[in-house]
């Protein structure tokens, strides 16, 4: 679809949409300075009157729980544990998106008929389980949201995007950042749709993100820290040893 496609504004009254790094700039500090480590710049699709946002459970009827703390390094950080962060920003996305009314000019091919009956979570999980899904490739599913709602202003990741967008994006992300990958039968039958749907999905996507697949590992140390820093059950540790510049794939950088 063409960026200029959906380039009309919404009413006044309807919220606008959110995205990652909306999000996430809604809960960075007040003191802290604009990332240095990232070329992604935060987008403005962000409610202003919307309360900030925050990740975990903030149940009254639940014990209160320690926050634990996490690596300081991404490409440390347990993978259960990473799934978690990155599922709360989905479900985040997807409670706040899906109150904006859908109009048929919004559709796109990511949109399905109705919500799957997995959730976004269990999805994840299931990718994971029987493709080649390295810890880059999810992070950097976040990233690619945020290269897409640049490109398509009326695009958001709700209910009945998530599912198509994230196999899309795990299936690019893994062609382009790992070592292995499957191939798109494997890849469409672990995500539910038909060979013939993911080649189209796949084509459209690398279409609307012009084919920029490549994160450098500051950005994705960014989302990360970012993450961590937001959720109730989570701080985040040091950093134990040096940063890499950039990220080469699926082998893990130098300890």
């Amino acid at each position: 679809m063409s960026d200029h496609a959906a380039s009309a504004q919404k009413s006044p009254s309807a919220p606008l949409k959110w995205s990652p790094s909306a999000v996430l700039a809604q809960r960075a500090p007040s003191n802290a300075p604009p990332s240095s480590h990232s070329s992604e710049s935060y987008s403005t699709h962000a409610t202003s009157s919307a309360p900030s946002p925050q990740f975990g459970s903030t149940d009254p009827a639940k014990p209160a729980t320690a926050q634990r703390e996490l690596p300081g390094r991404f490409f440390d950080c347990d993978p259960e544990d990473l799934f978690t962060l990155i599922e709360d920003m989905l479900l985040q996305l997807m409670s706040h998106n899906d109150s904006i009314p859908l109009h048929p000019s919004d559709l796109t091919r990511f949109h399905s008929r109705a919500t799957p009956g997995i959730s976004i979570g269990a999805y994840l999980r299931r990718m994971a389980k029987y493709t080649t899904l390295d810890k880059p490739c999810m992070l950097v599913v976040l990233v690619y949201i945020d290269r897409v709602c640049e490109r398509m202003s009326r695009f958001t990741i709700c209910s009945l995007t998530v599912h198509r967008f994230v196999c899309a994006a795990v299936v690019c992300a893994s062609k382009a950042l790992c070592d292995s990958f499957s191939t798109n039968t494997h890849y469409a039958r672990v995500g539910g749709i038909t060979l013939a749907e993911l080649n189209l999905l796949e084509k459209e996507f690398l279409d609307i993100i012009d084919w920029r697949l490549t994160v450098t590992a500051p950005v994705m140390q960014h989302y990360y820290a970012s993450l961590v820093q937001m959720h109730l059950n989570y701080t985040l540790g040091p950093p134990k040893g040096p940063m890499p510049t950039m990220f080469t794939g699926a082998r893990s950088p130098p300890p």
